[in-house]
This record gives C-alpha cells, structure tokens and sequence, in this order.
C-alpha cells in the first residue's frame, strides 16, 4: 500500500501498510479478507516506509523513500542498519542473505546487513541511466524481475519491466515494455507467471514469466481495481487461484 507520511508500521494479516489512511481502510476490508484478524499498530519509525520485507531469521527489514535509511523493525521502533544515498522503494531478500534493494535515484543495489557493504547491481541498460526503480522480486532461480516506471503515465505508457538472469555475467533484459507506472511485482506460487501492478491503468497484468515454454500463456489482466489510482505494492499467499 502506499504509506502516508506518518511512517507507522501496521502489521495487516500477513502484508504490512504503513500509514494512518491505509490501516483505517484495511481494517474495515479484513472481514471480508481473513474474517476475525485486525490491524495493529507495530512500530512507530518516522519517515515514508516502503518495501518491508522478511530476513531469514524473521526480523522484519523496511527501508525509508524519503531519507534513504535501511532499517530493521522492533515492537515500537526501527533500527538504522544503512543509507542508500538516494530513495528507495523496495526490497527483497536474496537467498545468499543480501538485501537487494529498488532505489528510486540510484537503481538497483545490494545490501549485505552483515557487513554494512553497499554496492550497485543495475543502474543502467544499454549505456542509458535506470529512470527510476520501484519494486522487485525474485524467481525459484535467483533470478530478478524490477519495475521502473517513472516518467510513464496513462497517457504516455512507457514504463517497464525489466529481468536480471541468475549468475554473475548475466545481462539485463526488459521483460515487458508499453507498460502505465508499473509498480508492483510478484511471481504466481508456480512461477510460471510474473503479476505486475500498472498503477496508471487501474489494474494487475499477468505476464509469462522468463523462459517459459508454453506459447499459448499470452499476457492479459488479471484483476482491475476500482476507484482512485491502481494497485502499488503486493504479495501472494502459497494457494494458486
């Protein structure tokens, strides 16, 4: 969800929204989402929180647009763990332990929590500078599938989705193109399809997902929303439907 400039992280079934608004709205939606679970304010941390995300060992990672910080969340705080040096959206855990990170200003950069080490993993395609990322996420291989969509809109669809092969030569691609503020990205629980959110549209595109064989998995809508702008950030439970 997008986050208010409160900067509360409230725990919501098991997707997390920060911000006022957002927890209001949710909580009058949960009956019909979960039936009996509430929302609950968790941790007070400041700033414009996006991409929370969890370690390994449990402990829940957000990062700050508007100040850059990586942070870990605790009952009632945050702890500062690193600084992008720009703005970043989100974040996902590699299975290695870093945190790969979509910086609005800086692209896409991996975080290692032990070390405090920072480094860039994609910033440009084809000698041209990222527009801007905004949201990530990994396959069963390793994989990464980024959205940039700054500068696109309804009107002008031009926003993209771009894949980052597993392995240390591998060469960065676009995965789909023509696309309004793509902002969200998810793969379904079998991977076959890769769910991306176009903010601008109002709606939730399923796409094949990178080298899949079957020529009749053709991209189409999956969900529209109603009302307001489109869909932001999302997650899947473990049921295919």
């Amino acid at each position: 969800m997008q986050p208010s400039h409160s900067g509360r992280a409230f725990i919501v079934a098991a997707a997390l929204c920060t911000g006022t608004a957002g927890a209001f709205a949710a909580e009058r939606d949960l009956a019909s989402i979960c039936g009996e679970c509430r929302a609950e304010l968790f941790a007070t941390c400041g700033g414009f929180l996006e991409g929370a995300t969890f370690a390994a060992d449990g402990t829940l990672w957000v990062v700050d647009l508007t100040s850059g910080n990586i942070l870990t969340v605790r009952e009632r705080g945050c702890e500062v763990r690193g600084n992008t040096g720009g703005a970043p959206n989100g974040a996902k855990f590699h299975r290695d332990g870093r945190l790969f990170i979509a910086d609005k200003d800086r692209g896409v950069l991996a975080f290692d929590p032990a070390s405090g080490a920072l480094e860039v993993v994609a910033d440009t395609y084809r000698a041209e500078r990222l527009r801007g990322t905004n949201d990530l996420v990994f396959d069963a291989d390793g994989g990464l599938y980024f959205t940039e969509p700054y500068g696109s809109s309804a009107i002008d669809p031009d926003g993209r989705l771009f894949y980052l092969p597993p392995g240390e030569s591998a060469s960065l691609t676009i995965a789909a193109d023509g696309l309004a503020f793509p902002n969200g990205v998810a793969l379904s629980p079998s991977g076959t399809n890769v769910y991306v959110g176009e903010y601008a549209r109002k709606q939730i595109l399923s796409l094949p997902a990178a080298g899949s064989a079957n020529v009749f998995d053709v991209p189409y809508v999956l969900a529209r929303t109603v009302g307001g702008v489109g869909p932001d950030g999302f997650a899947l439970d473990a049921a295919e439907r």
